[in-house]
């Protein structure tokens, strides 16, 4: 932070086209809000500062506002309504995604209802990234259901959209759902990884399944599965 305040300083002091200021604004912006190393505080003061942030600086700020570290806060959500008045930039894939995340994390369910009514609106509804979100949102809240509804309605489902599917029905403990989901997932040739894995273990020990517990474990070796610190644990878990 001290060399980018530098770097900012000789930005404010030295003539330079208005485009490359205002691309060194958003990167700046950018790196404070969302590097472990950064100012969220500076970003939105800076932020407050640029006559006309693009979608970038707008997307980095709801994105450091949707982390978990402020649960609390409904900035995120207002920025994205500030977006929306304001008309311009036009907010993007990332930006419905970024906010619909901010609303399963501080609980804002009517306002992501609202916010899928724009996806739809907008043509952004066959974005595999808006998807899957769409689906976490739903998930996330407990609204199963409409995850399963949006998850249907995907035409070609990419893996990250049978995880968030298979996660969300193991996390609510509906574990014949998480299973039949696994085993559809092979049949149209869906590789799992393991994330899924994690997933699927989880819903058999929520369940007591130890028989088919160990025909997962069995599954993740003979596949070779990368067996990360989460998916020991889930396993150690399981049998435990």
């Amino acid at each position: 932070m001290r060399i980018l305040h530098q770097i900012h300083a000789h930005l404010l002091t030295h003539p330079l086209p208005i485009s490359t200021i205002s691309f060194a604004f958003s990167k700046i912006v950018g790196f404070s809000a969302l590097s472990p190393h950064g100012d969220i505080n500076y970003a939105r003061k800076l932020f407050s500062q640029i006559p006309s942030p693009n979608i970038f600086s707008w997307n980095s700020l709801i994105r450091a506002y949707s982390h978990t570290q402020y649960p609390s806060t409904s900035q995120p959500i207002c920025l994205f309504k500030k977006l929306i008045k304001r008309g311009f930039p036009k907010p993007n894939t990332f930006t419905l995604a970024f906010v619909l995340k901010a609303c399963y994390v501080v609980s804002a369910f009517e306002e992501g209802q609202q916010v899928h009514s724009r996806v739809v609106r907008s043509g952004f509804g066959s974005s595999p990234f808006v998807e899957t979100a769409l689906i976490n949102f739903y998930a996330k809240c407990e609204h199963i259901v409409l995850a399963k509804k949006v998850f249907d309605e995907i035409p070609e489902r990419n893996l990250f959209a049978w995880n968030t599917m298979i996660c969300g029905y193991s996390k609510i403990k509906m574990v014949n759902e998480a299973f039949g989901l696994f085993r559809e997932m092979q049949k149209v040739g869906i590789a799992p990884d393991e994330v899924t894995m994690v997933s699927v273990i989880s819903a058999c020990a929520a369940s007591g399944a130890l028989d088919v517990g160990r025909w997962i474990h069995a599954y993740i070796d003979k596949h070779l599965i990368d067996t990360d610190l989460e998916l020991s644990t889930s396993l150690v878990n399981m049998y435990a």
